[in-house]
């Protein structure tokens, strides 16, 4: 695996990014709440983590990871870059069929 670079790199759009070594992953499998507040759109990001109760049972419960909080110019390019995943995942699993 390569190692990451704090060196500006050229994204698609031309715009210069600059690699930030502790930006965390955030893994998720729901979205249990949206909305607005005073113009700016949260998102909140939930994951399903297994948990040992007292009486022996290990229930999926969800658990809070992240909360996502843009701008209409942001959420609008969040959408776009979802969108281009979904046609490279379906055009993945095409060729793989």
């Amino acid at each position: 695996m390569r190692k990451p670079s704090k060196e500006p790199t050229e994204s698609e759009g031309g715009k210069p990014i600059a690699t930030d070594l502790n930006a965390p992953f955030v893994s998720f499998d729901n979205i249990p709440a949206f909305g607005v507040t005073h113009g700016m759109f949260n998102i909140v990001l939930a994951a399903s983590r297994p948990t040992l109760m007292l009486d022996g049972q290990v229930p999926n419960i969800p658990v809070v990871r992240a909360q996502l909080q843009c701008s209409l110019e942001g959420l609008h390019l969040l959408r776009a870059s979802i969108e281009q995943l979904i046609l490279l995942a379906t055009s993945t699993s095409d060729k793989a069929s």
